[in-house]
This record gives C-alpha cells, sequence and structure tokens, in this order.
C-alpha cells in the first residue's frame, strides 16, 4: 500500500489526529484470593456479599468496606490485606421493611459511600419493595419496585441512620408502579467521582422500564452530594432533569422527569482512570459470546468505548449459565496504591473485587479479589482491506473488521463515527489496501460520515494520478471503486471532510457541512460511460462554506456526472469535467439545466471546467454576488447565464 501523506488543502489546512487511544482486554497478573469467606467469616445467616464492595478511608486512617445485605456489616482495617468483618459493632444499616410502597423504606442495600473527612460519611441506599411480600399479583421479580434513598453516618461509619420514608429519598422514576410489571426503577447507584474540570460530582445507577422511563444506564451530578435532593439527572444534551416523589408529589406532567439513559447497561464501579486520563465504569456483561466482567473507558461520562475484558467469569446476568458450578457477581475496581479517601482513582494496576456464589446454597457467597492490568493501544486512522459489503463486528472498539472478516469501507466508517470524544473533531484518514484492488459492492446503506475523515483511494496500489491539463484527457486510473447500487447518497455531515482518488458508481455526493473536499474522484462514471442514476445530481450542497470540488492541480480533477447543485459561499469549483467522458470530447448524460447550479451564495469560483451536456445553460448563479467564472468550457449549451445576482464576473 502507498503510504499514507500529511494532506494540504488549498482552502483550509486542517492537521491530522494525533493517536487515538482504545481499550484493550485486560492481563490477569496474580491468583484469585478470599476476602471475605462467609463460612467462617459471617456474623450473622444472612451476613452475604450481596452489591458491590464499596470503600472509604476514615478519620482514623482505617480502610472501611461495605459488600454487604439489607442488613450490612462492614470490614475494617489498616490496609486492604488486613481486613476483617466488625461482627463486634453490629450491623451498621439495618433495613425497616415497611411495607408501604410510596415510603421507599423496604429492604435497603449500601450501594454508594461518599465522604470528606472520614467522619461523617454520607450512603446512597438502593432500596426495594418486594411486593410479593404485601400482595402484588406476582412473584419477586415481577413485583420488584425500586428506588434510590439517603442515610448519613456521623460516627466515622459504625452505623448509618436516615430520616424516616419517605423524606430520605434521592432518585426515583416519576411514573408509579405497575404490580406485577417489574422490576422496575432506579436501582444499584454507582461510586460517586468528582470531575475536577467542572467541580461537579457524578454518579450512575441502573434504569429498569417503568411507565415512560426507558431502560438504561442513569447519570446525575451535584455539588453537594451530602444533599439528596440536589442531583439533576440528563435530559439527552444537559443536566436538567429534577425528580420527583410520584407517590407523595404532585406531578403533572411526568415525562418531565424522566431521564435519558445511557445505552452502555454497567454502573457498577466509576472511577477516574490514570493509564488512561478517561473515566472508567465496569460490570458484568458479554461481547462476543464471551460472558464476564468488562470495562468501558469516556472522555465526557456520557459517550462511552466499547466493552472491553477484565476477567471472563461465570457471571450471573447470563440467564443460561450452568447453576451446578459457581456464580460470579456484582464487582468493583480498587486500586489499593489510591490515595484518595473515597478510592474513585484507579491505574494501571488493579484489584477486581467481586463475589463468588457457590451452587447449593442461597447464602455461601465469599467475596474475592484478583489483580489485573490494564492494557490500550493506539491508531491514527483505519485501512480498508476488504471488498466485502459488511459491517463492523464490534462497532466503537477501534479495530476495522467487520462481520464478514477484514476491514470494510462500512465498517471503517462506522469505527470513524464512533471514534472518542476526545478525538471527535480530529481529521483521520481511512486508506485502502485491497490485495488485487476490486469493485466494492454495497449491499446495504453506508450511512452518513459525521466525524472530520478523509477517504484517500490514492493510497491504494495500481492508483494512477491525473497529469493532464484541464483541457486534455483526463488519464486518472482509479483502484478503488465503490459501487453503492442505488441504496443511498454518500453524505457528509460535519466539516472538514474529503474524498480522493475514488471512483464512485449507482449513488451521488451530499455534502452538508464546511470545509469539505473532493479531487480525483468519478463520481457516476469511469470516464467511459454513465453508471449513474437518472434524474439525481452528481454532487449535492446543501448551504455550505468553503467546499472544494477539483483543485488548481491536475491531480485534483474530477469527472462528475449529473452536475453540481446546491446552495454555497466561498467555494471553489475548478478543473472538473461534467457530462462528459474523460477525453471531453462526447456526452455520456443529458440531464438537468445547468452543469453548475447555485440557488444562493456568495463568492464563489468557478475555474478551468469543461461541460458538455445539452444544459439550458452552462452555470445557473440565482441570488448570488461576488462569483468569479473564469476560462471554462462549454459545449453543446448555450451562453452562460447568471440570475437575480449581481456583481458576478465571468471571463
Amino acid at each position: 500500500m502507498k503510504a499514507i501523506a500529511i494532506l494540504i488543502f488549498s482552502l483550509f489546512c486542517v492537521s491530522l489526529s494525533a493517536q487515538m487511544v482504545y481499550p484493550d482486554d485486560c492481563t490477569i497478573t496474580g491468583a484469585e484470593e478470599v476476602v471475605f469467606d462467609w463460612t467462617i467469616d459471617n456474623c450473622e445467616t444472612e451476613d452475604i456479599p450481596d452489591n458491590e464492595a464499596r470503600f472509604f478511608r476514615d478519620a482514623d486512617g482505617n480502610i472501611q468496606m461495605i459488600a454487604g445485605h439489607y442488613d450490612a456489616f462492614r470490614m475494617i482495617g489498616p490496609d486492604f490485606n488486613n481486613l476483617v468483618r466488625d461482627c463486634a459493632n453490629g450491623p451498621v444499616y439495618e433495613s425497616n421493611l415497611n411495607s408501604s410502597i410510596g415510603d421507599h423504606d423496604d429492604h435497603g442495600w449500601i450501594h454508594s459511600l461518599f465522604t470528606y473527612d472520614g467522619a461523617t460519611i454520607y450512603a446512597y441506599i438502593h432500596n426495594e419493595w418486594h411486593g410479593h411480600n404485601y400482595g402484588c399479583p406476582g412473584g419477586y421479580l415481577e413485583c420488584w419496585y425500586n428506588s434510590i434513598t439517603f442515610a448519613t453516618s456521623t460516627d466515622s461509619g459504625k452505623t448509618y441512620t436516615h430520616d424516616p420514608g419517605p423524606d430520605h429519598l434521592a432518585l426515583a422514576p416519576p411514573y408509579e408502579f405497575d404490580e406485577g410489571s417489574g422490576p422496575g426503577g432506579y436501582f444499584k447507584p454507582s461510586d460517586i467521582v468528582l470531575n475536577p474540570r467542572d467541580g461537579y460530582y457524578y454518579m450512575l445507577f441502573q434504569i429498569e422500564t417503568i411507565g415512560g422511563q426507558d431502560r438504561g444506564t442513569g447519570i446525575v451530578r451535584t455539588l453537594t452530594p451530602e444533599d439528596p435532593t440536589s442531583w439533576l439527572g440528563w435530559d439527552g444534551t444537559a443536566f436538567t432533569v429534577d425528580f420527583v416523589d410520584i407517590y407523595n408529589d404532585d406531578v403533572d406532567t411526568p415525562a418531565m422527569h424522566a431521564i435519558e439513559p445511557l445505552d452502555i447497561f454497567m454502573q457498577g464501579s466509576l472511577s477516574w482512570n490514570t493509564y488512561f486520563e478517561k473515566w472508567m465504569v465496569v460490570g458484568p456483561g458479554v461481547a462476543d459470546d464471551t460472558w464476564g466482567f468488562y470495562y468501558r473507558i469516556s472522555d465526557d461520562l456520557i459517550s462511552w468505548s466499547a466493552p472491553k475484558l477484565i476477567l471472563e467469569s461465570n457471571v450471573w446476568t447470563n440467564v443460561n449459565a450452568p447453576t451446578n458450578v459457581d456464580r460470579t457477581l456484582y464487582g468493583s475496581v480498587i486500586d489499593h496504591d489510591d490515595t484518595t479517601r473515597n478510592f474513585t482513582q484507579t491505574g494501571r494496576d488493579n484489584w477486581l473485587y467481586y463475589t463468588r456464589w457457590h451452587p447449593g446454597s442461597t447464602y455461601d457467597r465469599d467475596l474475592v479479589r484478583v489483580p489485573f492490568q490494564l492494557n490500550k493501544f493506539e491508531t491514527d486512522g483505519w485501512t480498508v482491506n476488504s471488498t466485502a459489503s459488511s459491517y463492523d463486528a464490534r462497532p466503537g472498539d477501534g479495530i476495522c473488521e467487520s462481520e464478514a472478516g477484514g476491514c470494510t469501507v462500512l465498517a471503517a466508517l462506522q469505527e470513524s463515527n464512533m471514534r472518542p470524544a476526545s478525538h471527535a473533531d480530529s481529521l483521520i484518514v481511512i486508506g485502502f489496501d485491497i490485495p488485487s484492488g476490486g469493485v466494492i459492492s454495497l449491499d446495504g446503506p453506508a450511512g452518513g460520515v459525521n466525524r472530520p475523515v478523509v477517504f484517500d483511494g490514492s493510497t491504494q496500489d495500481g492508483y494512477v494520478p491525473n497529469t493532464a491539463a484541464w483541457n486534455e484527457t483526463n488519464n486518472a486510473q482509479h483502484s478503488v471503486i465503490i459501487d453503492f447500487n442505488n441504496n443511498e447518497a454518500f453524505e457528509f455531515n460535519v466539516n472538514h471532510c474529503g474524498l480522493k482518488g475514488i471512483q464512485f458508481r449507482n449513488t451521488n455526493i451530499a455534502v452538508r457541512a464546511d470545509s469539505c473536499f473532493i479531487e480525483g474522484c468519478f463520481i457516476q462514471t469511469d470516464g467511459a460511460q454513465d453508471l449513474g442514476i437518472n434524474g439525481s445530481y452528481g454532487v449535492v450542497l446543501y448551504d455550505v462554506d468553503g467546499t472544494r470540488i477539483g483543485g488548481e492541480n491536475p491531480e485534483q480533477a474530477n469527472i462528475i456526472l449529473r452536475s453540481i447543485w446546491g446552495d454555497g459561499s466561498n467555494s471553489i469549483i475548478q478543473n472538473n469535467k461534467f457530462d462528459t467522458n474523460r477525453e471531453g470530447n462526447t456526452m455520456l448524460v443529458n440531464e438537468g439545466a445547468s452543469a453548475i447550479t447555485f440557488n444562493s451564495g456568495d463568492g464563489n469560483s468557478m475555474i478551468n471546467n469543461v461541460a458538455l451536456g445539452g444544459y439550458n445553460r452552462a452555470i445557473s448563479l440565482e441570488n448570488s454576488d461576488n462569483n468569479l467564472i473564469d476560462e471554462n468550457i462549454f459545449g453543446a449549451s448555450q451562453d452562460l447565464t447568471t440570475q437575480e445576482g449581481g456583481n458576478n464576473t465571468a471571463n
């Protein structure tokens, strides 16, 4: 494959992206260790590790950990290797088993812990209403309603108490529970993390569908995590959603208080990772039919990477997993070298804590941990090496590999569109290295180009750029040919995109953004025959600025059938042939009133173009000023006509 060079654009200069960082599968670096052995460490039969392990450093410098049941005991010790169950203290939190769904005070699990000083601890509680105990028509799952409540410890974590229900409510869905339709509601709040960029504290939680509230992962933020009423939820564009109590408040429009969920469905453990310099979330899941504990990373807590494996495991979320062997639950990640009070920073070397549930007993569950190391890889773009019409197998993981194998055009476009947010505005190159060339024939829609990218066909072996002058035979030879088979237009929806050295068949190019370019391409033709779509345009411009089609150098020249049409300003259309063969002496199509039409827009330049078609006018300008038309050849057409615009120059 030819080397991909830095592209210098005549209208704008955009640097190629730095290396994009992607997470990779982890390396397990040691054996599993038991932290809590139920058979010898439990304080009572139901003292089991029944949620993600949460840690903080108390005012005396001890580490405290809670991974308990609805009556929760703590573990405490001077370091991670000397944590012991504190049975003498008794439960740090006891559930009230209140039968009223509106009191949000039935079975509660401490899920989130946060402290400023290690003396006063704030806890967010996963509260389950077990309706099957109170007349709900169904079993445990069908009658399970969930909300998130709040408790406080003022004695360094020895006891946690809360206001009487429902005054301790923090987060609940704005819809009443349809008994028998569960589980439904807000579940399992994550760690609470401070984002120093904006001063807000963030928390994730699980959402199960209830009323008009969709399933997914919820995200909320506040400046004061000690105030359970201060959280605001994500509405899809900003944090504006305030929370209500549907059972105790007057709620006129519940939909206004529904949160827009993230689609990651992972919230077990949240931290700032110093290895990636990004946020990291951990939880059980599956990818490529492999079940286990996975992680994702994010620049902004909203857009997340594809999941990567930490540990393959028989996780309980796999409903088809065997039940006659150990199953694993929950999962939280801790860096034992983290010096923050709430252990919300992780590095490259960490520990995965999770529950191991032995078969044959509801309660025989141990808390275990395993050390692991994070890994990453970098890329600055992708290279298409397959002519298959196949989408990416794992969109967003940074690896262009289609479901059919190899890197296809469709897979490369998906990876580009789903690149990390930190590189959303960087310009990257998609090159080509297709063995023996060939036609890429697409069976389905490509979708739009939503991140800055150049599709560079000149990188393919066998490509020959045009060297002839604008009024001579175009001698370019393309070795990348993409046939869209009339599926849809190829659309640019973001600024700073480009096409170079590619032959396009049975499609048109739609440009809906600024500072894009098309150079060295044949559109709807191979230079000798019509390979387009009757009744379409070759290129459509939608209110663009600074677009370049062709250019001053011979290798930038295009051949375009069915004309350019649209609206735009400050664009250059130079060195192209329209509706003709590569020699410029044979008309290939006879469609359209003009070779180039600007319905509006100013400051465009049309220079050194050859147009051969049965036009009413070769170039049509309407509501357009200060345009330059210079040294073009118009054959088989009437004279140039400009309409309704003034101050245009034609030579």
